[in-house]
């Protein structure tokens, strides 16, 4: 019973859960990037770049995912949530004017 009720509100409701997942998703590898520079053990800041004692090798890729990680989180929340309004202006507009 739970399943199927899930199943009709992810049909229903599909648009809106993508604008979710792609809003969240720079936040989320945020999050996820902190206990990979405390693991790499690095350091830095974002004018010099960073340097990771642990593994110098991966200093690049792991200033990267902080990066886009910081700049993906001003640019798709906004994003999303605009994407998002402007499909619920979309469907609202679709309906017959009795609806509205």
């Amino acid at each position: 019973m739970r399943a199927a009720a899930l199943r009709r509100f992810a049909v229903r409701c599909w648009f809106g859960l993508l604008c979710i997942v792609l809003g969240l998703a720079p936040v989320l590898l945020l999050l996820l990037s902190w206990p990979l520079l405390r693991l790499l053990g690095c350091e830095g800041n974002e004018g010099s770049g960073m340097q990771c004692a642990a593994a110098p090798g991966l200093s690049d890729a792991a200033y990267s995912v902080l990066m886009i990680g910081a700049w993906g989180s001003m640019f798709t929340l906004p994003s999303a949530l605009m994407l998002y309004l402007a499909g619920v202006g979309v469907r609202w507009l679709a309906r017959p004017p009795v609806q509205r």
